[in-house]
């Protein structure tokens, strides 16, 4: 997964619940992750949808490819944007707002020092 500068991953993992849909209400969620292929040197935004079960079994999934760093963060951001109604770049210094018919971001906390350790680790072992 891309970091930024400040080492915060371009990783998001949202949901959207609506109980007044249907018997059982709409429970969706929705992942987008900016991936970079070192081999190829492409950057790719990887996302999946879905039901709470299909992301289980059988997630919707689309990759979209780009040669340049820049433009893959921008089409994340403007992805994350058009899901939450937030801005992704202002999340560290802004809370996250919740907006009605728009995803609720889940906010995965910060990696321990084990974890650092072990993806540094990891970036470092050959395949």
């Amino acid at each position: 997964v891309v970091a930024d500068a400040d080492g915060r991953l371009y990783h998001a993992v949202l949901h959207k619940v609506d109980l007044r849909y249907g018997e059982y209400g709409l429970y969706v969620a929705y992942h987008l992750q900016l991936l970079h292929n070192p081999v190829s040197d492409l950057y790719v935004l990887y996302t999946s949808w879905g039901g709470i079960w299909d992301m289980q079994c059988n997630p919707q999934r689309q990759t979209t490819p780009f040669t340049d760093m820049g433009l893959a963060v921008k089409e994340f951001r403007k992805v994350f944007l058009s899901k939450t109604g937030n801005k992704w770049e202002a999340l560290p210094t802004e809370p996250f707002e919740k907006k009605p018919k728009k995803y609720q971001w889940i906010q995965n906390p910060p990696p321990t020092r084990e974890q650092k350790l072990r993806r540094r680790a990891a970036a470092h072992t050959p395949p």
